[in-house]
């Protein structure tokens, strides 16, 4: 039986370590909104938040009056670090 070398030790470190880095990590993972009667420019004020949120990584805006414009702006342009 082969056992695993140098290099997938290492890579497995750095798996593990990125892994940790994401579980310990203090920030809002979820935010819900929905039913609040929220619309596009409310996606607009959202959207410049979340630009630089690191942390984000589902949000409910059911039930909302938000178009797909708003959709769009927020996952595209809110979220493109997440």
């Amino acid at each position: 039986m082969h056992e695993p070398g140098p290099v997938m030790d290492q890579q497995a470190h750095l798996v593990n370590f990125k892994t940790n880095q994401i579980i310990n990590k203090n920030g809002i993972r979820q935010l819900i909104l929905c039913r609040n009667q929220l619309g596009d420019d409310f996606a607009i004020s959202l959207q410049k938040t979340l630009y630089s949120d690191k942390y984000i990584k589902k949000i409910d805006v059911s039930g909302n009056r938000i178009t797909s414009y708003g959709l769009k702006v927020i996952m595209k342009l809110g979220l493109m670090e997440n």
